[in-house]
């Protein structure tokens, strides 16, 4: 039964006796009118829901949402605040409450006898309490009459009543079937038209059962006959029943192979490992609950997020799963062991988590220390050397583990200082090139690395050497920066000169093409321009 509890509002009242000892000057609201969609909520069988209202134009009173709600008259002409689902047979109206708040409760106020219109209906209103900011009062609805209506028997498929994979021994979930039936003649009866031996369905539509034996199920049909004998049936899907829990076979040795000797490099990028469980393996790795991690400078571990690897030590936690078919068979066992490429795997004090179908645990690699690979010597080659008339060629090649940086050509007359190259080499001026190398991901440079071009050690600085008058290095942790000094530039030599001596040969990428060569060897080598003996030489 609902009670106004009007002994409120005189407590309120007396709580604002210092606020009304002023006079109170605010406008007074005596009609309040809205539109509702009530009478497109309310009808038999129709799902309850919170009417809306909307306050005609320029309304200081509103009806809030919260506030709202359906009330149902009982036979003794009481009224009950009505909470189901669905309408049935019977008196309906709605309890609203009437406000007038917020910044409009600062200027007006429900007046004594307000009324309220909602779609050109006068509503009965009553308790209308007004305090210093807000008023508010409760009104009601004239009676709703809802009449059962002649519907026909209709029994909603609901996935929610499939029955999944299922235990021997073990009793399902009881459920009932009854809220998916509406229309027809009450009352109902229930039954199984057919279906798995273990499975009941009473006569109130509750569907119980025990599994005895494995094996697959044939689906349950369940009929629901109304008070005219009209009936509906419905198909339930039925799992399949598998072995109890407690006896599924153990599984304790696990073995796979991976390709993380292949990916856990530096400068590699960081991705998942792929697992090829041994055959017939009913575990897998679950890569989607794996991950990456790196031991920090306090010893700790955590998870690794960046691109690539870096320097450190590293490991890769999984998660080991049996589910699926093989989960309903199958448990990962007590004193369980994983092996990967031949290596135990950690197991810390991983525990093993199972249930319906399914058995999980976690596992960790050895930790791995990587680290870059050094780079102890490197050799310059491809660099086309200055000759009189040419114009200048900007290139090296630093070996595979090594790339090349910026690659610049000097010029300097006798005494000058260096700038950079305008136009073709002449004989008259100095000329060096200068350029910077950077080692690949996953290498460095050794602390004592060498530098080779053409057979010789370019000597190494400490400093960067301004005004260099040889070939010279000087480098920082990751960079090299060599300057080749060229001194001997002059036009292309005739290989025809008298000449007892031997020399090596170059091609103009600085590759050795003869060692100690005579006359005749240089003579018999192809067409083309070389350094012999520090000159340039053509043939033809």
């Amino acid at each position: 039964m609902i009670m106004k509890k009007k002994i409120c509002f005189a407590l309120l009242g007396l709580l604002s006796l210092g606020a009304s000892a002023q006079e109170d000057t605010r406008e007074e609201v005596l009609e309040v009118v809205a539109t509702s969609d009530i009478s497109e909520i309310i009808g038999y069988a129709k799902t309850v829901k919170v009417p809306t209202f909307t306050m005609s134009e320029g309304s200081m009173a509103n009806i809030p949402y919260s506030m709202t709600h359906w009330n149902k008259k009982n036979e003794d002409g009481t009224w009950t605040r009505y909470n189901a689902s669905t309408f049935t047979e019977g008196t309906y109206r709605v309890e609203v409450q009437v406000r007038v708040d917020d910044a409009a409760g600062i200027t007006h106020k429900l007046g004594e006898g307000c009324t309220l219109t909602v779609d050109g209906q006068k509503w009965e209103t009553e308790d209308i309490g007004v305090y210093p900011t807000y008023s508010y009062g409760w009104a009601y609805s004239p009676d709703i009459v809802v009449d059962r209506i002649a519907i026909p028997l209709e029994f909603t498929d609901l996935s929610a009543f499939d029955i999944p994979a299922n235990f021997v021994g073990k009793a399902i979930k009881s459920y009932s079937v009854v809220d998916a039936v509406v229309g027809g003649e009450l009352p109902y009866t229930f039954s199984k038209t057919s279906g798995p031996d273990w499975i009941q369905v009473s006569a109130d539509g509750t569907v119980s059962g025990t599994p005895e034996v494995t094996g697959v199920n044939d689906e349950l049909v369940v009929r629901v006959t109304d008070n005219a004998s009209e009936y509906k049936e419905k198909t339930i899907s039925v799992g399949k029943t598998y072995i109890n829990q407690s006896e599924r076979q153990k599984v304790t040795d696990i073995v796979a192979t991976s390709n993380i000797s292949e990916i856990l490099h530096v400068g590699s990028p960081v991705c998942m490992p792929s697992f090829t469980m041994s055959d017939g393996s009913v575990a897998y790795i679950a890569i989607v609950m794996s991950h990456w991690v790196k031991k920090g400078d306090d010893g700790k571990w955590e998870r690794y997020n960046a691109s690539v690897f870096e320097e450190g030590v590293y490991s890769f936690r999984c998660q080991i799963r049996i589910d699926g078919e093989e989960g309903y068979n199958y448990v990962i066992g007590d004193g369980w062991t994983l092996t990967v490429d031949g290596q135990k795997w950690n197991s810390g004090d991983s525990s093993v988590s199972f249930g319906d179908g399914y058995s999980c645990t976690y596992a960790e690699l050895p930790e791995v220390a990587i680290s870059k690979e050094v780079i102890n010597e490197l050799t310059v080659t491809n660099v086309v050397e200055p000759v009189e008339g040419n114009s200048a060629k900007y290139d090296a090649t630093l070996g595979d583990n090594c790339n090349l940086g910026a690659c610049l050509w000097k010029e300097k007359d006798p005494d000058s200082e260096w700038k950079s190259i305008q136009g073709p080499f002449t004989a008259s001026k100095l000329y060096g090139l200068y350029f910077r190398g950077f080692p690949k991901n996953g290498y460095k440079f050794a602390d004592d690395m060498k530098v080779i071009y053409k057979g010789s050690e370019i000597p190494v600085s400490s400093v960067e050497v301004t005004d260099p008058s040889s070939s010279v290095t000087w480098r920082d942790e990751n960079y090299v920066y060599i300057f080749l000094y060229f001194d001997n530039l002059s036009g292309v030599e005739s290989v025809t000169a008298e000449s007892s001596d031997t020399v090596d040969v170059y091609n103009l990428q600085g590759i050795l093409v003869k060692h100690n060569a005579t006359k005749e060897d240089i003579n018999s080598l192809p067409a083309g321009l070389y350094i012999a003996g520090g000159k340039k030489v053509m043939l033809k």
